[in-house]
């Protein structure tokens, strides 16, 4: 049987010779069949191959023309674009996996650490360029950059201070009429022995010897003493309506309520040439001061930061501290004139049984009929100071021009501690915290986190004052909040938080998944605010980091604490220790909620700042501030137009949140960013111009929920018969007012 192995092309002359040669080679034998089949199997020809690679060069170079013709024809068609663009947010929006990334961040936060870090530091609290802070310093530098995210700066800054001579203490003396010396008080500090005072075995500079207000000028004044209260503005009108002439005395003041840069500048700018500051015991236990008592000389600091100034504020004239027992005396300095001035009934206190403004000014003179001088003698010498702030900063994924602020102090005034070690090491285990979820995960926050030890903190927060200088732009414009580590702890009773209104329902939220650390039970925190009802920002110590921002730049800041309950003191260094022994119970629960706000501020689109929560906040202050004003002026027309604004705010404010709720069903995230810059800078259009330093005109807050300063109107008003100032607040307000309805207008 004749078989084909297959077909090739021959010429025709050989076709005879072939056949005749295959006939030849035909056998019966089965071995020539299963070689022929094998042939058959094995053996391709030459044209089927060439022809099966050209149709597959031929689709390569179609897909590869087809390809191409698509992207092109895509170039320019926005709406084919945004199509894609939508789809990818779409899938990310859908599929947020933050969750278990953020409980893992949240308990990474453990007492057990803090222990033992503050086993290694200690309690007390150092002081700037001390062998303790140049300690703290370079471990929270080397543990920043052991666990370094994007990048970690030590910036250094060089400052010039002025403080007590150690060899020289400052004096204060009473002269008798004739000039002569009635009284000479050295004042220094209690129980110092030696020209340096220790803190955990370490030496303290020289400067901390003897109490002095830092930045103050060297020098001797001598003139009439005059009491101007806390040294707002409205208290040196009341000084003038009660015709108490400033100009060339001598003024005494309460620390408390306005920074101290703020009275020394508002003394300034009325003739007065030195101020004399003391701590009165109400506001003494509300500042916690430390070891309070009547003979207790506290340090001050006297620098504030200016947009009108090249560096910063500093004093011109001189400034000193002196005690409560030191004030008593100087009262009854006051009281002995004959012609004294009663001072308003609000203006008094529990140093003296009587509190007097001075005498009045004698007609045609600008001499008063006091029967005694005092001489302020201050020896400041100026040195120099090189100050740190240690930045670890973690870029945002989709937003890496946005980010909040976490910053703790890196040191203390003497008696005003700022939980500066237990802040210290929760700023380090949040940067180990970020690190490791990142390293497990590759998981990055949206918005940015800066992570900031600030050094010089004592000197009027000189590191931060110095961060605004080189950055003001930045924190204004792409800043979102600003959350305050200092003094986590202060009792332990319960849990509150300062905050801007719009974020109270998040806090809530928050506070109330985390277990209480007395019972092991999840927090019932009704509402975010306390349980008295105070305004957020209510009792904010005036001297903080977070009052610069809010005042200055109007930057949101986010504070929370464990208090004492009502009746009980509140103290730093006595919350250390009983919380020390307890494995920092209550600065891990405190740690866990600000972690679980500050994660759900960074990550998602839409910023949690509740707008419409906020504009209801505002109409309700604005209200009770009408009533105030309304009781003591007996006029129904103040604050009316002020009044008919913040109605019209909370109306903006139901459609800006309506169109955002839109925005993010709809995930148009360019839409929902121009929002979230609408939100981001509602707080700073409140800021406003006051004696040459801005302030937040909403704040402080009384517990009755109107500002702080309506009060104080009052009593010009009742003591001048003038309403005038009220009028100009009710202007200014309105004008603030506006900005911000024209801002969510615009937005929305």
């Amino acid at each position: 049987m004749a078989t084909h192995a297959g077909y090739s092309p021959v010429r025709s002359e050989d076709l005879a010779t072939r056949e005749a040669a295959i006939t030849a080679t035909v056998s019966p034998v089965s071995g020539s069949n299963d070689s022929t089949k094998s042939k058959k199997c094995c053996c391709i020809g030459f044209g089927p191959l060439t022809v099966l690679i050209l149709v597959l060069v031929i689709v390569f170079l179609l897909g590869v023309c087809l390809g191409f013709y698509v992207r092109e024809s895509q170039v320019g068609r926005p709406d084919l674009n945004e199509v894609c663009k939508n789809y990818k947010r779409d899938d990310d929006w859908d599929n947020y996996q933050f969750g278990t990334f953020h409980e893992t961040l949240v308990y990474s936060i453990r007492g057990e650490n803090m222990t033992e870090f503050v086993d290694k530091f200690g309690i007390e609290e150092p002081a700037s360029s001390s062998e303790f802070e140049r300690e703290l310093a370079d471990e929270i530098a080397q543990q920043f950059n052991k666990y370094k995210f994007d990048s970690v700066d030590v910036v250094e800054y060089d400052i010039v201070i002025t403080s007590a001579d150690p060899q020289r203490p400052n004096r204060l003396e009473v002269l008798y009429h004739n000039g002569t010396q009635k009284q000479s008080i050295a004042l220094t500090a209690r129980n110092t022995n030696s020209n340096n005072r220790t803190r955990n075995g370490r030496s303290d500079p020289s400067e901390w010897t003897h109490p002095f207000v830092a930045f103050s000028p060297s020098g001797q004044v001598e003139g009439h003493l005059v009491y101007g209260h806390y040294g707002q503005v409205t208290d040196f009108q009341v000084l003038q309506a009660s015709n108490v002439e400033v100009k060339g005395k001598i003024v005494l003041l309460r620390l408390g309520k306005i920074p101290v840069a703020n009275k020394i500048k508002n003394v300034e700018a009325h003739g007065g040439k030195g101020v004399l500051l003391y701590w009165e015991p109400w506001d003494a236990e509300n500042s916690l001061i430390d070891g309070y008592s009547r003979s207790y000389i506290p340090y001050a600091s006297a620098a504030m930061f200016s947009t009108e100034l090249p560096l910063y504020w500093t004093p011109s004239i001189v400034c000193q501290t002196v005690s409560a027992d030191h004030a008593r005396m100087l009262f009854s300095l006051l009281a002995s004139d004959v012609k004294r001035v009663e001072a308003p009934s609000h203006w008094s206190g529990s140093v003296a049984k009587s509190y007097y403004l001075g005498a009045p000014t004698v007609e045609n003179t600008n001499t008063s009929s006091s029967v005694s001088n005092i001489r302020v003698s201050v020896f400041n010498i100026p040195s120099s100071k090189k100050i740190k702030n240690i930045i670890s900063t973690i870029q945002g994924r989709d937003e890496p021009d946005r980010y909040i602020i976490v910053g703790a102090p890196r040191a203390a005034l003497p008696g005003q501690p700022q939980d500066v070690v237990a802040s210290s090491s929760l700023l380090i285990q949040l940067a180990n915290s970020f690190h490791h979820v990142h390293a497990r995960h590759q998981w990055r926050p949206s918005r940015g986190v800066k992570l900031i030890s600030w050094g010089g903190s004592e000197f009027s927060n000189m590191g931060l004052i110095q961060y605004l200088k080189s950055h003001l732009f930045h924190v204004e414009k792409k800043a979102v909040a600003y959350f305050d580590l200092s003094q986590l702890t202060v009792g332990d009773n319960f849990i509150e938080s300062q905050a801007p209104p719009g974020l109270s329902h998040l806090i809530t939220s928050d506070m109330n998944s985390v277990p209480d650390p007395k019972t092991g039970e999840f927090f019932n925190v009704v509402s975010a605010d306390n349980s008295n009802g105070a305004d957020p920002y209510n009792g904010d110590n005036c001297e903080s980091a977070r009052h610069l921002l809010l005042h200055t730049v109007g930057l949101q800041t986010v504070k929370v604490q464990y208090k004492s309950a009502p009746g009980v003191q509140n103290s730093v260094l006595r919350m250390l220790k009983e919380d020390q022994s307890h494995h920092f119970k209550y600065h891990k629960t405190v740690a866990h909620v600000l972690v679980k706000v500050l994660l759900d501020m960074i990550d998602g689109h839409a910023l949690p700042i509740n707008i419409l929560r906020a504009a209801h906040h505002i109409h309700e202050v604005v209200l009770n501030t009408s009533e105030v004003i309304d009781d003591c002026s007996d006029s129904e027309e103040e604050f009316a137009h002020a009044l008919e604004l913040s109605e019209d705010l909370i109306k903006a404010a139901e459609i800006f949140h309506e169109i955002e709720h839109l925005m993010i069903e709809k995930m148009d995230s360019v839409k929902v960013r121009i929002m979230n810059d609408a939100k981001m800078h509602f707080d700073r259009l409140f800021i406003v111009q006051e004696n040459g330093f801005l302030q937040n005109i909403l704040y402080p807050t009384q517990q009755d929920g109107s500002i702080a300063v309506a009060t104080e109107l009052c009593a010009l008003g009742e003591a001048t018969e003038i309403w005038n100032a009220t009028a100009s607040f009710e202007e200014k307000l309105s004008e603030a007012l506006r900005k911000v309805l024209s801002s969510l207008n615009i937005s929305a």
